[in-house]
């Protein structure tokens, strides 16, 4: 009986480059997230305000207003 041993060097390098891959996406995105600049003219919402404004409009506000919260 005989056994043997191999490695598969493409799967490996396929794993790593993926992973490589994979890193700078996320660390791309982490930069463009610290890096982007709050606007100032939308601070947050009161409930008086929320009341008169549809869901859409507190949804698009509050994301304009959480627009460079990390920076």
């Amino acid at each position: 009986m005989t056994v043997s041993v191999g490695t598969d060097t493409d799967a490996v390098y396929t794993m790593i480059s993926n992973f490589v891959t994979q890193y700078n996406d996320a660390i791309s995105q982490l930069n463009t997230q610290i890096g982007t600049a709050p606007d100032r003219d939308y601070p947050p919402l009161t409930d008086a305000q929320k009341a008169q404004m549809n869901t859409t409009d507190i949804n698009n506000w509050n994301e304009k207003a959480e627009q460079g919260i990390l920076l």
